[in-house]
């Protein structure tokens, strides 16, 4: 499959996932009864703070303990819905990219292999292996090199130009 069909393919499945998610999630969301319900069991909590403790920095500390689990519990529900609406989509992307990449990885390395393969048949790295270690990479791409140089020498020779020096000259 293309990449690109794959990419709008993905794209598209990641929209229908979060516009349905977010209908799901809107649909079943607490109604205003369940706010006010959790809105009163912190209010009777608040007032069971006020009549169990007697100082002010315990009553303090109690409200403040209430005050902070709630919180708690709202930031805990919106991560999870979060999670939920762009979790799938992201990890699906994050896979894509990761296959991409790979995919890239392999073209490139089966072009520098059909590279070295067809300087070797037009002789600029004769006797040298194909595959293998980073030496005989880079002794073949010195050849490489040398021939272009070679190559640019001959050509300033037919134009009446006097050749250029080679770095390693």
């Amino acid at each position: 499959m293309r990449q690109r069909t794959l990419k709008r393919g993905l794209a598209l499945l990641s929209a229908v996932w979060m516009i349905s998610m977010t209908l799901a999630l809107f649909l079943t969301a607490p109604g205003p009864e369940a706010e006010v319900q959790r809105r009163h069991q912190l209010d009777l909590g608040l007032s069971d703070c006020q009549e169990r403790f007697s100082t002010g920095n315990e009553r303090y500390q109690c409200t403040s303990a209430l005050l902070r689990q709630e919180s708690w519990d709202v930031a805990l529900l919106w991560t999870q819905r979060l999670i939920i609406l762009f979790g799938p989509p992201l990890a699906a992307g994050a896979v894509f990219t990761r296959r991409k990449i790979r995919l890239e990885r392999l073209r490139e390395e089966r072009r520098h292999r059909d590279r070295l393969k067809r300087l070797e048949r037009e002789g600029h790295v004769a006797g040298h292996p194909t595959g293998g270690s980073g030496a005989s990479h880079s002794h073949a791409t010195h050849h490489a090199a040398d021939s272009r140089v070679h190559a640019a020498d001959a050509a300033a020779q037919r134009f009446g130009r006097p050749p250029q020096k080679s770095p390693g000259d």
